[in-house]
């Protein structure tokens, strides 16, 4: 199995941020159950483009990626909506000290609207979410505009039935 690193230094720090941010995705990706492909597909792309975001040294590729996913599958497929308070405390107080919000959250919700379902288990995870890191008005504002966009786009538009 590849591990994350830096193609700076082998910091567990950063390692173990990666971590954190990966199971904030892996959590979207689990959140209503054994994830569709195009869900695990977007998974893939957009920590692709977090790492670009966040720290392009970081040595992160696909199969980076599903080598972490498969390391992790079995405690992802367990994840409980139920448990979402705790699993997200335990999270986002290590990663609330950086930056990066609005992009991770934002990878969140690309994640679990991929199939086209914006479900409710889904939107308790991002409210949540959002709450859990106290983000300023002004961010959820701009993930409300972004998630609104992302909703306007295939496959999510929806064509007015014809009466008959």
């Amino acid at each position: 199995m590849r591990a994350i690193v830096t193609a700076a230094t082998q910091n567990p720090i950063v390692s173990r941020y990666w971590n954190q941010v990966l199971s904030l995705l892996g959590a979207a990706l689990y959140v209503d159950g054994h994830p569709s492909k195009a869900k695990f597909e977007t998974f893939l792309d957009v920590a692709i483009e977090l790492k670009f975001v966040i720290d392009p040294t970081v040595k992160i590729r696909r199969q980076t990626l599903r080598d972490w996913h498969e390391m992790h599958q079995d405690g992802l497929s367990r994840f409980d909506g139920l448990d979402i308070d705790d699993f997200l405390q335990s999270l986002l107080q290590d990663i609330s000290i950086y930056g990066h919000k609005v992009d991770i959250l934002t990878s969140m919700v690309q994640i679990v609207i991929a199939d086209g379902d914006y479900s409710r288990a889904a939107q308790t995870l991002t409210k949540k979410t959002v709450l859990q890191w106290y983000m300023p008005a002004k961010h959820i504002d701009d993930i409300i505009y972004v998630c609104a966009d992302l909703m306007k786009s295939p496959p999510f538009i929806v064509k007015p039935e014809t009466v008959h």
